[in-house]
């Protein structure tokens, strides 16, 4: 499963696009499941070379290039701007299978907002079988 952030252009600062905190979950969950999870710190420490893969971009394109590439069946995708999924997802034949508003979350659990974006919004994707 592919997590789709920008690419960071070798600024650590700008890893995850400053969501690092909401990693861990989905990276045990991948851990207990024994399914990849990309990008992770593991990931990005073996992938650190010139010539390492790439599985950077929040983009249609670069999402699909990374499904082939990876060769994944699932891809979480997020905005902070709407709270409906962009149509170009469905358009291209991705299906949501489930989101999670981290707005909403933070509203039920009390927490304090601890990244300076404003909270995202995640769907999970289930990536079309020609894209795969």
């Amino acid at each position: 499963m592919l997590l789709a952030f920008n690419n960071p252009n070798g600024s650590y600062e700008a890893l995850f696009d400053g969501y690092r905190a909401l990693l861990d979950i989905p990276a045990y969950v991948a851990c207990q499941k024994e399914f990849l999870f990309i990008p992770y710190w593991w990931a990005i420490t073996e992938a650190n070379t010139p010539d390492s893969p790439e599985f950077w971009g929040r983009d249609l394109e670069s999402v699909k290039s990374n499904v082939q590439k990876w060769k994944l069946d699932y891809v979480i995708v997020y905005q902070t701007d709407q709270k409906r999924l962009d149509n170009i997802w469905e358009l291209n034949g991705f299906t949501s299978v489930s989101e999670i508003d981290w707005t909403e979350l933070e509203k039920l659990a009390g927490t304090i907002v601890r990244w300076p974006q404003p909270s995202p919004k995640w769907w999970l994707l289930k990536v079309p079988t020609k894209a795969s």
